[in-house]
């Protein structure tokens, strides 16, 4: 397994690891022994799942760079868990009501979609206007290779703030008010907990749904490489 691989394995396990002990430790304080036993359960499961799908894919990455996409993906989940641990236990105190869990759920599934979908659109204006001039350069059909990380630089992809119905010139706005609202739910967690918890909970949501863009270039990715391979009829390795 390459160097790169492990590197990303042990961080994921480190940032997974805090994330659900965390995670344990703010809901024991919102909601009590019972709810933290019940979100431990859940993290681990999410621990368990997220890190053996990475090591599944970082083996089978070596021999074909779809895997190795699905790889990168699996990752970005990875950090997209360390950060859900902290919200999540907003789902056990029993003092918010079912319509406010429900309503800040359907509010984060919206925005964190319409992210992927940004970020597909993202990756697909890049390789129309990039990667189909230059592929050449990082592709040999003849030896079935393509080096994906030269590619992908190449490309200079990056996330933007994105809130659907929100336009684009309030983005230094909305980075300013979600930096300000985790620094004063951080200040308030002992006095406030349960309004600290949201005060830096849905700015959060909005961080999650940035790093979301990111699943969605890796979506893109995958669709591109393997319409490549059918293209082409050979299996893609990494370069």
């Amino acid at each position: 397994m390459a160097n790169s691989s492990i590197a990303h394995l042990s961080l994921s396990a480190f940032m997974l690891t805090g994330g659900v002990a965390g995670g344990w430790a703010l809901t024991d304080k919102l909601a009590g022994d019972e709810a933290a036993v019940s979100f431990l359960r859940v993290g681990t499961m999410m621990l368990i799942a997220l890190l053996t799908s990475q090591l599944i894919l970082a083996r089978m990455g070596q021999k074909r760079v779809a895997h190795l996409i699905l790889y990168n993906i699996a990752f970005i989940f990875a950090i997209v868990g360390f950060l859900l641990c902290l919200i999540l236990p907003l789902l056990w105190v029993p003092s918010i009501g079912l319509e406010v869990k429900l309503l800040l759920s359907l509010m984060s599934l919206v925005l964190w979609y319409s992210n992927v979908s940004k970020g597909i659109e993202i990756m697909e204006l890049k390789w129309d206007e990039t990667a189909k001039k230059s592929l050449f350069r990082f592709y040999s059909k003849h030896e079935g290779a393509i080096n994906w990380t030269g590619l992908l630089k190449s490309l200079k992809l990056s996330v933007v703030v994105y809130i659907p119905g929100v336009p684009k010139s309030f983005d230094a706005a909305i980075s300013i008010l979600v930096v300000a609202f985790m620094l004063a739910g951080l200040s308030l967690r002992n006095t406030f907990p349960i309004f600290s918890v949201f005060a830096w909970g849905i700015p959060m949501i909005v961080a999650i749904s940035t790093i979301m863009q990111m699943i969605g270039f890796g979506v893109a990715q995958f669709m591109k490489l393997t319409a490549l391979e059918k293209q082409d009829g050979v299996i893609i390795r990494p370069a």
